[in-house]
């Protein structure tokens, strides 16, 4: 063999192992685009079904928030399950998901729904609490014939890819403040209510709100109006000015008939800095001032009754302090309660019916710092309010 046939064998054979390479790298870059394509259609799915359950649990959260919560009873815990579970799957299906009853063959997700305890209930029997925890799982499987069909696999003969994602929203009942949002105020009347957990004082909210015979109204959602003479259980309890409720001057530049008429915001929370808490004994506010209260009762008046006509569940503050005009007072805690009636003659009456209320503004135990929770003692879940949020 002569040197121009043996140049001519190494030329192939560099070409062919050049071909080879080539065709490697080729190989490799294909599968490379290909899990890059499945990756991200798997993360777009993920976070897909992702949004929709934490939506839907969102959702089921809000709605065990009504005020029938409120009452011990068995078949309304039931009712207000089943309404929640419902609302859940409404949102899950209006965002591409589809009931668990109703799986069906098809490239939409899955989801179920179970419902749990995260707080020991206050001392109430069990088969009449409210779970305090929802749980969406959003899935896609080859089970229920809609997993995610990917490229790889698919060319390798494997079958769709299972995905399931799990949603927690909970009822998070620990309240120990407000704090104002950009935007948003704290829907709080700063008119302070006199309290007595033993329930012996006549004029405290804890005596009034055993009164069952003051139960002649029945709130209406769909209208935010009262029925009169329909009982639904939660009865009224009267406020009036002076006697067992008097406003607060959470900053005495801030004008108290439009905190009552529109919330709380950060300028009216200005001297406490931006926020208002219970069980706080450096956190004292001042009362209204008779002479104040004599000469703005047709403001309060007018801005109670705007609340009245929204049919709002709104917070008001209890104090354990004497109402004494002009003095100080200390917030030992909070209740919700819709306006039924306003009355205005020598002075202004409220009649409120306790209610259910979930705002974003509250400020829960896990919302502070540990040294603070050590500082703010036992916290007894408040049954009024809450605040529904994802639980991470």
């Amino acid at each position: 063999m002569h040197a121009g046939q043996i140049r001519l064998i190494h030329h192939r054979t560099r070409r062919g192992a050049l071909q080879l390479l080539l065709m490697f790298f080729f190989a490799l870059g294909l599968i490379s685009l290909l899990l890059a394509i499945d990756i991200a259609s798997v993360y777009t799915v993920r976070a897909q079904v992702r949004a929709a359950s934490e939506s839907a649990v969102l959702s089921a959260g809000l709605t065990l928030m009504d005020d029938r919560r409120l009452l011990p009873d068995p078949q309304v815990r039931a009712m207000l399950i089943e309404a929640a579970l419902h609302a859940g799957q409404e949102v899950a299906v209006a965002n591409g998901l589809q009931g668990s009853s109703g799986a069906q063959r098809g490239s939409a997700a899955t989801i179920e729904f179970s419902l749990d305890f995260a707080h020991s209930g206050g001392g109430r029997e069990l088969e009449s609490r409210i779970p305090d925890l929802i749980r969406g799982r959003g899935y896609r499987s080859n089970a229920t014939g809609n997993g995610i069909p990917l490229v790889l696999p698919g060319l390798l003969s494997m079958g769709p890819f299972d995905l399931s994602v799990e949603s927690v929203a909970l009822i998070d009942r620990d309240i120990v403040g407000f704090r104002p949002q950009p935007g948003r105020t704290v829907p709080l009347v700063p008119l302070v209510v006199r309290s007595d957990p033993t329930g012996i004082a006549a004029q405290s909210w804890e005596s009034m709100i055993k009164d069952t015979s003051q139960d002649r109204f029945a709130f209406e959602p769909t209208n935010f109006g009262f029925l009169e003479n329909q009982a639904d259980g939660l009865p009224e309890v009267a406020l009036s000015l002076g006697a067992n409720t008097i406003p607060l001057l959470l900053n005495e530049n801030a004008e108290v008939a439009k905190s009552i008429a529109s919330g709380v915001d950060t300028a009216a929370l200005s001297s406490s800095g931006g926020e208002i808490w219970s069980m706080t004994p450096e956190q004292r506010i001042r009362l209204m001032t008779a002479e104040d209260l004599q000469n703005r009762q047709a403001g309060l008046f007018d801005s109670l009754e705007l609340v009245r006509q929204s049919g709002e569940a709104r917070i008001w503050p209890l104090t354990r302090d004497s109402l004494s005009p002009g003095g100080y007072i200390q917030i030992t805690g909070f209740v919700a309660a819709r306006i039924v009636r306003v009355e205005a003659g020598s002075q202004v009456r409220a009649w409120v019916q306790p209610a259910a209320l979930s705002t974003s503004t509250a400020i829960t135990l896990r919302d502070v710092g540990f040294d603070q929770r050590r500082t703010l003692g036992m916290i007894v879940p408040n049954p009024y309010i809450a605040k529904v949020r994802l639980f991470q």
